[in-house]
């Protein structure tokens, strides 16, 4: 239970930090787009052959991710590279469907 609760703290505190005043991102900002990239399938293929409602729901997430990118201002430069290892805890990989939250 402590390692959900320093994980949703730090994720809390990583919102809470994202963007400085003059609209750059923090490292808690791009530690936030790392991890909703790898959730929302920012950069890879939302296709799942043979099950479409599931591709249909990761296509949202997608949707989702790249509207926050384009309110941030965030060039697809920035989006590509976003280190993996900011957002890497393991609660969320989108390779295992039934980690999908579907």
């Amino acid at each position: 239970m402590n390692q959900f609760r320093f994980m949703f703290r730090k994720r809390r505190n990583a919102w809470v930090n994202a963007i400085k005043p003059n609209g750059e991102l923090t490292e808690s900002g791009e530690t936030i787009l790392a991890d909703l990239r790898t959730f929302c399938r920012g950069n890879a293929s939302t296709h799942i052959p043979n099950d479409p409602y599931s591709s249909a729901n990761l296509e949202g997430r997608r949707e989702v991710f790249l509207r926050i990118c384009t309110y941030l201002n965030v060039t697809e430069e920035v989006i590509f590279n976003l280190r993996e290892d900011l957002a890497n805890d393991g609660s969320n990989s989108t390779d295992d469907p039934a980690k999908w939250g579907v």
